[in-house]
């Protein structure tokens, strides 16, 4: 039998802002399972790292049969790489009650991305160690993969209205959007 420090832990139905509710003035909050890689051997905890790598898995749509649990297997995979793995719920799904009109179409999910996005970086930052990065990595799948480019289409809006990036080296830019976006996207649809 394997040891307990051989698999990743799970924090189950962690709560994570999303935008603001239509029907309401209250922000919505989404459930997500978060999976952490198996605590390191001691040889390597001191590697000094100088980045923290972040999944936001994104499940196919709730009227389809989807919900978080169809990507458990891609989460356990990436924490037991070294990842660590939000397994989001998007509105709608796994027993999550409010749903809106929009997330038919995804503008309402993508923008709870964004949210979520930044409020991950916020948890995941190391408060004693500044050199250390976060970087976040959306894995997308049928609708989870439109709805996460569509937020990577909404950041980049964002951030042109925010900072003149056509004018910006291409160091600058990866600069700003790692600061302040999604550092890489995968989409299977």
């Amino acid at each position: 039998m394997a040891s307990s420090s051989t698999r990743p832990t799970v924090q189950r139905n962690v709560r994570l802002p999303a935008c603001e509710d239509e029907e309401s003035d209250t922000a919505l909050r989404l459930e997500c399972d978060v999976y952490r890689p198996p605590e390191a051997p001691l040889k390597a905890r001191t590697i000094k790292r100088t980045n923290k790598d972040v999944f936001l898995l994104l499940h196919a749509h709730g009227k389809l049969g989807g919900s978080r649990c169809m990507l458990n297997s891609y989460a356990i995979l990436l924490a037991m790489r070294g990842f660590i793995t939000y397994n989001v719920s998007f509105r709608g799904c796994d027993g999550n009650e409010k749903t809106s009109r929009a997330s038919v179409f995804g503008e309402v999910d993508a923008r709870d991305v964004l949210e979520m996005v930044k409020e991950i970086r916020t948890r995941e930052s190391d408060v004693e160690d500044d050199e250390v990065e976060v970087k976040m990595y959306v894995l997308g799948y049928s609708f989870g993969a439109a709805v996460g480019a569509l937020a990577v289409g909404l950041l980049h809006e964002k951030l042109l209205s925010q900072k003149n990036v056509d004018v910006c080296s291409e160091s600058e830019e990866r600069s700003v959007w790692s600061r302040c976006g999604i550092d890489g996207l995968i989409l299977v649809a």
